[in-house]
């Protein structure tokens, strides 16, 4: 499959200087993932405890001096926020996962001021550093449009995106735009990272089948223009790692039925990506039942997106360890807290992520 829609592109090559060869300009990457999940429904009903496997392999070419393809196959369960294959799934326990494209795109960038992309493509706004997916679930791939402008030595940079989220044949196109700015600079020694973004989704109601309700129960009557505003601050850094506290704050300004706001507050110390790295993080959350939109949020949380339909709070805490570059182990645990103290749920993870 991934060699099928590298072919497609090949003849772009002729495009790059006669002295590269196409083994120069063609760069795999991948990972794969191994998860123990315990799903604890807290004497409200049946525990859960299941394995899961997840597979990513992608490849990007390099088409010219400013111009590249990427194009990325991956494990797949028919949810975008959820590409693992779980141990023991079809109709007989014993089938193989399906695979499909979820990158496929081509980027123009300029001297690492001006980058634009088309096609489908990861997620291009910078999120929180202690855990970043409240607002939008990392497996979550758009299509559509993006452009970065970072002008240098300033530390800013502004991004755009459009989105389209749903062709719909018999009216508007359901999709969604948005804009972030970003600063990261030092402070009194302190380095900090300033993020506020703007996310309008429109023509929702007949796309994707989510005219009543979304996959976490959110009522997509309700209107989603969301601001994202977030404060992070590098407190202290030495041999042992860095310290890192976060702060985050997400309203939905049209959401007039209430229940429209979201905090997190996190912090995370330690190193990362290298043999014998180790840190540790946690965040504390609480959101609002229309406080994000649910189909493209986090689905980490024992209860996915903002819950039952009525906000939840709860932790999102773990351990992450590097036995060689390549290799992690990450053991965390997260919580779903209800007002209605019987539909709490706790989840403990256990995974083991290689790349390459």
């Amino acid at each position: 499959m991934l060699i099928t829609a590298l072919s497609l592109v090949a003849p772009l090559a002729g495009l790059s200087g006669p002295s590269d060869t196409l083994a120069d300009r063609l760069d795999f990457y991948g990972d794969m993932r191994v998860r123990a999940e315990g799903n604890f429904a807290d004497g409200n009903g049946p525990d859960r405890h299941r394995g899961r496997l997840r597979f990513r392999l992608g490849a990007k070419l390099g088409v010219s001096e400013h111009l590249s393809a990427e194009v990325r196959v991956i494990s797949t369960s028919g949810d975008a926020n959820n590409p693992h294959w779980d141990m023991g799934s079809g109709d007989d326990g014993f089938n193989g996962s399906d695979m499909a494209f979820d990158r496929l795109n081509l980027s123009w960038s300029c001297e690492d001021v001006y980058t634009a992309k088309v096609g489908r493509f990861g997620h291009g706004f910078a999120s929180n550093p202690v855990y970043g997916e409240l607002l939008w679930d990392g497996d979550v791939q758009p299509a559509g449009l993006s452009y970065k402008y970072s002008p240098k030595g300033l530390g800013l940079d502004l991004r755009l995106a459009g989105y389209v989220v749903d062709e719909f044949k018999n009216g508007a196109d359901a999709n969604m735009t948005g804009a972030q700015a970003n600063w990261n600079g030092d402070l009194a020694g302190v380095g900090l990272q300033l993020s506020s973004a703007l996310y309008s989704w429109s023509s929702m109601n007949g796309a994707a089948g989510w005219d009543d309700s979304s996959p976490q129960g959110s009522d997509m009557g309700a209107r989603f223009r969301i601001w994202d505003s977030i404060l992070a601050a590098t407190v202290a850094e030495g041999e042992n790692g860095k310290a890192v506290i976060s702060g985050q704050y997400i309203q939905n300004t049209n959401g007039d039925e209430g229940e429209d706001t979201a905090w997190a507050v996190g912090a995370k110390y330690g190193t990362s990506k290298k043999t014998g790295a180790w840190n540790v993080f946690a965040t504390l959350y609480d959101m609002e039942a229309n406080a994000v939109f649910g189909p493209v949020a986090q689905d980490d949380t024992p209860v996915s997106g903002t819950g039952n339909g009525d906000g939840m709070e709860g932790v999102i805490a773990g351990v992450n360890y590097w036995p060689s570059d390549d290799l992690n182990l990450r053991v965390w645990a997260l919580t779903s807290e209800f007002d209605d103290a019987t539909q709490d749920r706790s989840r403990l993870r256990i995974d083991l992520n290689l790349g390459f």
